[in-house]
């Protein structure tokens, strides 16, 4: 396979200003009998049991490494047409209106890379890389830290929409990905739990890193207390795209298995605004927590006012592995 580089369209009919187009919601598009049954992602293991039901959905728990993941999960080929026609504006999968908390979104990645840049060795000039990188919020962090800015993208529409905003973007999966580029800061961003091929994925990563570059990911935490309390009801739990559920102790495991080793972990969490978090209670099932939600609102006085929330996620930094080399010569 030939080097797959980044395009960047530089079409001088497009506002740069402008914020990135809706597209209109799609109909159902994946075929839900397309499933297979598969080893656990995590230790290959064959044997399970179940831990949860939901809907049509199996969420099982390896006997072995204790791994939670789906299946029989979507077939990759599904999987793949859920991300590439209108996942940022669907009813039934991925985000409805994302562009609609713009501003919202990208205090996230303000702070999520803030919070990074202590276990960066060179701030500037660097090349950075999202994986998953959407509307391009996180990018235009980038372009703020005076980073070169770079993106993989699977929805065409979006793709198109940042080259022509002068991102580098490359709109192939992350394991096709074949580019001499090497990356001092990558980002994955809500997008661990979507991987079919983890051990794969990882080992492209740990390929595009640089040796001493930083990896900062979030990724839903099964751990939670969030989780233990609303059990199947937790607003995580995507089965049809969310086909992996870390814990620390299985974060650890994949980071290791794959050279990588972690510098920092944390509780994650996101900006809301009153309305934003009205909306997930509406969304997630959850209407009758809304007149409750009013009433402390108008009592404390809440309105329009932003909140950092813990969204029962893992943050977790991670560096390549020392080889015995590279410690003689640090030392």
């Amino acid at each position: 396979m030939g080097s797959t580089s980044p395009v960047i369209c530089r079409c001088t009919s497009y506002d740069c200003n402008k914020a990135i187009a809706v597209v209109t919601p799609s109909k159902r598009f994946m075929n839900l009998s397309k499933t297979e049954k598969i080893n656990c992602p995590l230790c290959a293991n064959k044997s399970y049991h179940q831990k949860h039901k939901i809907n049509i959905w199996r969420i099982v728990q390896c006997s072995n490494c204790k791994f939670i993941y789906v299946n029989p999960r979507l077939q990759k080929e599904e999987l793949y047409k859920i991300y590439t026609s209108n996942y940022f504006d669907n009813k039934e999968v991925g985000y409805y209106h994302y562009t609609e908390n713009r501003e919202l979104r990208k205090k996230n990645f303000q702070k999520w890379i803030s919070d990074a840049l202590p276990y960066l060795k060179q701030h500037t000039p660097i090349k950075a890389l999202d994986v998953g990188c959407a509307a391009g919020y996180c990018l235009e962090v980038f372009n703020e830290q005076q980073w070169k800015a770079y993106g993989i993208e699977l929805d065409k529409d979006l793709a198109l929409q940042l080259r022509r905003r002068d991102f580098r973007i490359f709109d192939t999966p992350l394991i096709q990905l074949n580019t001499a580029d090497k990356f001092a800061f990558i980002s994955i961003f809500d997008v661990l739990e979507h991987f079919t091929d983890l051990h794969e994925n990882m080992a492209t990563l740990h390929s595009l890193l640089e040796d001493d570059g930083v990896m900062v990911l979030v990724t839903p935490n099964y751990g939670s207390w969030q989780r233990k309390l609303f059990r199947k009801a937790w607003f995580q739990f995507k089965p049809a795209e969310h086909i992996n559920y870390f814990s620390m102790q299985t974060i650890k495991k994949l980071a290791g298995d794959n050279g990588f080793e972690i510098i920092c972990t944390k509780k994650s969490g996101q900006f809301c605004d009153t309305l934003f978090l009205e909306n997930r209670l509406k969304k997630y099932n959850f209407r009758f927590l809304v007149p409750v939600f009013h009433t402390v609102i108008e009592l404390f006085n809440l309105k329009g006012k932003n909140f950092y929330v813990d969204t029962a996620s893992l943050y977790v930094v991670l560096k390549k592995k020392r080889t015995d080399k590279q410690a003689v010569t640090i030392s």
